[in-house]
């Protein structure tokens, strides 16, 4: 009988995904990966014990089972930390890994990139551009109402400063105490987000933070096999949202410059309401309801 060996280098991950025992895959396993599947010696399939599915490991995110032991994962933006075991963000804006033209605030898992005032983040939410307009009449034509009315897309296109369609000059709220936020704030044109450190997440008032847990010892298990993006999501997101990376996700927010203008004439509740629900959350108001209806859906 040969040696009982691993023939590919994805074992370790197939294994945490649970194809061993999978009726689907297991023929395959059997011939690709006999170690990690401990299908050596005759065995039919894996009586090692998984540390992932009996909650014996100490991961605070994601867990692989290996033969004899176990792998901690961390989810996209955090990495391991010394103790390989739990995760901690990595801030792109120190490590050169954003692509901000201007300024860089670091978040959870991720980075916003920022502009000094009288000018706005392009549509790629990366670069600046001035915030301007082409014609001298611009306020006058703002003042009397052609910002909401049938001049509106010549407006749009050379009267951008004075309509308010680039953002209103920001205001630091973080820096004038003007927020709420128990922990983190980060600045944004004309608002700001809350944040809360790592292990924490927003609560639905978006200024208080509370721990990031799971409610069910098996959470990483489910994690590791894909329940957080499949038909389990409701049931991960209630009681896994550790293991799911559901917390500190970036608070309500908008992806697209023309968000507030679009939402004031009605495109959330219309034709392009699916559009909105994706890229203008913020300006629509949908990120407190989004959460409402996921509660009720659980």
């Amino acid at each position: 009988m040969s040696s009982c060996t691993d023939k590919v280098d994805y074992c370790a991950r197939w294994v945490g995904k649970g194809y061993c025992n999978h009726h689907k895959y297991v023929n395959s396993m059997k011939e690709k990966c006999m170690n990690s599947c401990n299908f050596c010696g005759g065995g039919g399939g894996r009586s090692y014990i998984n540390e992932c599915d009996r909650g014996n490991n100490r991961c605070s995110h994601g867990c692989v089972n290996t033969q004899g032991s176990y792998i901690c994962t961390c989810p996209n933006g955090f990495q391991l930390s010394h103790n390989q075991h739990t995760c901690h963000d990595i801030n792109e804006c120190d490590r050169g890994k954003r692509r901000c033209s201007h300024g860089c605030v670091n978040t959870q898992g991720s980075y916003i990139c920022t502009c000094p005032n009288g000018f706005q983040l392009s549509h790629n939410q990366h670069t600046c551009h001035a915030c301007r307009d082409k014609n001298d009449q611009c306020a006058y034509w703002a003042g009397i109402g052609y910002c909401k009315k049938t001049h509106v897309n010549y407006m749009k296109k050379n009267c951008m400063k004075s309509c308010n369609f680039c953002g209103r000059l920001d205001i630091n709220e973080c820096d004038r105490g003007k927020r709420r936020c128990s922990h983190g704030c980060v600045n944004t044109q004309g608002s700001y987000i809350c944040t809360c450190p790592n292990g924490f997440q927003l609560s639905h008032n978006q200024h208080t933070c509370h721990a990031c847990r799971d409610k069910n010892d098996q959470c990483a298990y489910w994690a590791g096999i894909g329940y957080c993006k499949k038909t389990h999501v409701n049931y991960m997101k209630k009681n896994c949202m550790k293991s799911c990376n559901f917390c500190g996700r970036l608070a309500c927010r908008d992806k697209n410059d023309q968000c507030a203008y679009w939402a004031g004439i009605g495109y959330c509740k219309k034709t392009h309401v699916n559009y909105m629900k994706k890229n203008c959350m913020k300006s629509c108001n949908f990120c407190g309801r989004l959460g409402r209806e996921s509660r009720r859906s659980f």
